[in-house]
């Protein structure tokens, strides 16, 4: 073997030990590499596999927090007084979301109660006039408000205020539906 070694030449030489070098690195590549790649592949599968399960698992716990406090969601839904006593209350809400928002009211109207299936349906009409931060903060307290208010009507238009700052002014109807006021267990006598 030596003998044949020796006889080759420098070039000969070379181009076995590129061909040995091309066969380690392919080798390499295909016994070492390709596995290992593999290998990270079907841990990232998993990995995304188990954050999928993680977030369903999330999901439920929430739906069931959820769950556990819409008894307490109800409450604030069910009437506790005739309608005059929760349109009052109603208007108080109202006013009291306004001024923590630091908007001025400049009307505020009871609409009549509708009458629903299951349900009834109280509606003010507001008029409002502030800056546009004042607006967001009143519009973000009514969107986050326990008592399930929503906006079945809403205009806005720009204005100038007294001291010729930009004012918005902003016509809402805001409602709140109500269930039936509980009726107590009924006792029948023994």
């Amino acid at each position: 073997m030596t003998n044949f070694w020796s006889q080759r030449s420098a070039r000969e030489k070379l181009i076995f030990f590129c061909c040995l070098l091309v066969g380690a690195v392919f080798l390499t590549s295909q016994g070492v590499v390709r596995p290992y790649e593999a290998l990270l592949d079907s841990r990232q599968a998993e990995i995304q596999a188990k954050e999928i399960r993680l977030a369903k698992y999330e999901r439920w716990a929430a739906l069931s927090a959820a769950r556990s406090n819409f008894g307490d969601s109800l409450e604030h839904v069910r009437a506790t007084g005739g309608q005059e006593e929760e349109m009052s209350r109603f208007l108080k809400t109202v006013e009291s979301m306004a001024r923590e928002s630091s908007i001025r009211v400049t009307d505020l109207k009871p609409l009549p109660v509708e009458q629903k299936d299951s349900y009834q349906e109280y509606q003010v009409d507001v008029q409002t006039e502030a800056s546009q931060e004042s607006l967001a903060r009143f519009l973000y307290r009514l969107q986050t408000s326990p008592l399930f208010l929503s906006v079945p009507r809403f205009s806005l238009a720009s204005t100038r205020g007294a001291a010729g700052d930009s004012r918005l002014r902003m016509s809402l109807t805001i409602a709140r539906i109500l269930l039936p006021a509980a009726r107590g267990p009924t006792h029948r006598g023994s």
